[in-house]
């Protein structure tokens, strides 16, 4: 199938079910049909002949994702609080990651410009506080997020991450990994994150569906996407995570730049960013189902609690290492419990308001503040911000002695 930009065509077609062909210069033809869960598992398989020796994964941990700070009740970035934010993260939560300009950080709300003044002010601040970022570029205009993929690029980003169009979508597997390749050749030197959110996006496709895909193409092609890191997978659906943290990268795949290693701001923390092969790079994005990413294979997370409550997710991660589920599961309940509040609290006295920034303006440090959220958010009312005070005041008093309680519980 010949692409509208003049890619070549997809390695891997489905119809009704059936894998016919890889390609007409590859001696593997698969032509049995099968049900739809045989179909992903056979392109599943396709992709483990092609696997190679394991690399560390460039991201492992916690990946915070920024708030956006907005002045003036929501209506311009506020670019002066971004070094009270970076502090926050880096001293006052412990994280080493952060994500700019996704769901949490408004993204789509933003203009073009707010996005690039953001990461050029979190350029400045990360460093400070030992902070590395992530930039998500995605929009609904793929020229738009290819721009904000060079720009992040250019401003040393470790890595980018976007979700698809959302409102004209891929209308195929195929579409969608031609849509996000193009995007991220904008950045040809910064390692690549699928943004998986169906939810939200109303893309449907498997995540695994989308890897083995890309990876077949990249098998026979090797300039094609060379820079698919992984996925940020911030979805329900456990068997897909399972099938895409046991999926491995072609040997072709991974090459940033023409030297065929990663840029100096991209590196990884374990010392295998940018190595030929390996698993796919697997950052779990549901901040209840934490534990259980972790179990099916999960290198780390992006959650949007992270921004108060990482103590506790370190605390889930150091228990599952040790294989002690029952603190894994003592933990992960008590970050629900207080998850689940803060949005009862949001559905009873402001259902429109953005409760997780209010919350976390009223628990961060003084002289940390994420400013106000942006329409269609409402700006958060007397009884809300009361409310999630008690909240804070309850969740702290029940779990002030545990080993996981965070620091910003002594001041309630």
């Amino acid at each position: 199938m010949q692409s509208n930009n003049g890619l070549s065509e997809l390695i891997v077609e489905q119809k009704e079910g059936r894998i016919s062909r890889i390609s007409a210069s590859s001696s593997l033809i698969v032509s049995r049909a099968f049900s739809d869960k045989m179909s992903r598992t056979a392109t599943f398989l396709l992709a483990l002949l092609a696997s190679a020796a394991h690399a560390a994964p460039l991201i492992e941990g916690l990946v915070a994702p920024t708030f956006t700070p907005l002045g003036a009740n929501g209506t311009s970035f506020d670019a002066a609080a971004v070094d009270g934010l970076a502090r926050w993260a880096g001293n006052g939560t412990g994280v080493h990651w952060v994500y700019l300009t996704g769901s949490t950080g408004e993204s789509v709300d933003l203009t073009t410009a707010e996005r690039k003044a953001a990461v050029e002010a979190w350029a400045v601040a990360a460093p400070k506080y030992g902070l590395r970022v992530v930039v998500h570029v995605g929009s609904d205009s793929v020229n738009t997020a290819r721009d904000l993929a060079a720009h992040a690029e250019a401003h040393g980003a470790s890595a980018i991450a976007a979700m698809p169009p959302t409102y004209i979508r891929p209308g195929s597997v195929g579409a969608y990994v031609e849509t996000m390749a193009y995007i991220a050749a904008g950045a040809p030197r910064t390692p690549f994150f699928l943004y998986h959110i169906p939810s939200k996006t109303n893309v449907m496709y498997k995540a695994s569906d989308f890897l083995s895909a890309a990876a077949a193409r990249t098998t026979i092609d090797s300039t094609f996407f060379p820079t698919l890191a992984g996925v940020k997978f911030t979805d329900g659906d456990m068997e897909d995570f399972l099938y895409c943290t046991n999926l491995e990268r072609p040997a072709a795949a991974m090459r940033f730049g023409s030297s065929g290693s990663s840029s100096g701001s991209s590196g990884s923390s374990g010392g295998g960013g940018g190595a030929a092969g390996g698993k796919y790079n697997m950052l779990y994005g549901s901040d209840q189902q934490f534990t259980a990413g972790l179990a099916l294979g999960a290198d780390g997370g992006v959650g949007t609690s992270y921004n108060w409550n990482a103590a506790t997710f370190r605390a889930i991660a150091a228990a599952v290492a040790a294989g002690d589920l029952v603190a894994a599961r003592a933990a992960q309940l008590a970050t629900n419990e207080l998850m689940s509040d803060i949005s009862s609290a949001e559905k009873l006295w402001q259902p429109d308001a953005y409760a997780w920034k209010a919350f976390f303006n009223l628990v961060s440090d003084a002289g940390v503040d994420a400013g106000m959220p942006r329409l269609p958010y409402t700006l958060p009312n007397a009884k809300l911000v009361a409310a999630l005070g008690a909240v804070a005041k309850s969740w702290c008093a029940k779990y002030r002695g545990a080993a996981f309680s965070p620091g910003w519980c002594r001041r309630f």
